[in-house]
């Protein structure tokens, strides 16, 4: 929008004549009408695959501008779980050595779980029975929580021998042997790492039974 504005000022040297001014013959600079907006066309307006584990597909999505200004434009893939996902919750059962510490020579805790290196190492067995059979794992999350902490390094391995029956030596040399490979999640924290409920996604298919190494900490 444009004001235009034509003004007359009587000055004081006369007081004669029309005392005005005329505005005549006003010519405008030529203008264009404002063009077409950008006019978006999609080919096909929708569609949707279905991918098999470990699979991949190509499509092509057509877009293409009738209208006589520039397109801008962003494209986005919407990921839609498969009818039927669900999430598993699954817990220790609430007995003797589903969860606990042991050194070389003894179980020292039926359900704490502690690690002083080398001294003694702590486990926890989970109980997956509500899973079905065949049931696809697309992602695991450990919750966990701390009781006490000193600049700990932890990590979360499988455990070959079930812990709950397994004898503590046994028991022991798995957890040790497995601390140097396979990691479903190493963690170093500082000296702020406080206590409380923690909450990490680990890395890999972990199976039933986990390990977890603490260095002056506990886990319960």
């Amino acid at each position: 929008m444009h004001t235009f504005k034509w003004t007359y000022s009587k000055d004081g040297s006369a007081a004669s004549g029309s005392d005005c001014a005329w505005v005549d013959y006003i010519l405008f600079p030529p203008f264009a009408p404002s063009p077409d907006p950008a006019n978006i066309s999609v080919n096909p307006l929708l569609f949707s695959k279905t991918l098999g584990l470990a699979g991949t597909n190509n499509d092509q999505l057509i877009l293409s501008n009738t209208g006589e200004m520039d397109l801008t434009y962003t494209a986005q893939v919407v990921y839609i779980g498969a009818p039927g996902k669900s999430q598993a919750t699954v817990y220790p059962l609430n007995t003797s050595y589903n969860t606990g510490t042991t050194t070389s020579s003894a179980k020292t805790q039926t359900s704490l779980v502690k690690g002083y290196p080398t001294a003694e190492a702590g486990w926890m067995k989970f109980d997956v029975s509500s899973i079905p059979d065949g049931a696809i794992i697309n992602s695991v999350e450990f919750h966990g929580y701390v009781n006490a902490t000193y600049f700990p390094y932890w990590n979360i391995n499988p455990v070959t021998n079930d812990p709950v029956t397994t004898a503590s030596s046994t028991l022991y040399s798995d957890i040790i042997a497995e601390s140097s490979s396979g990691y479903y999640l190493y963690q170093s924290e500082a000296s702020s790492y406080s206590t409380g409920w923690k909450v990490h996604t680990l890395e890999g298919m972990p199976m039933p039974t986990f390990r977890l190494p603490w260095h002056k900490t506990g886990l319960q």
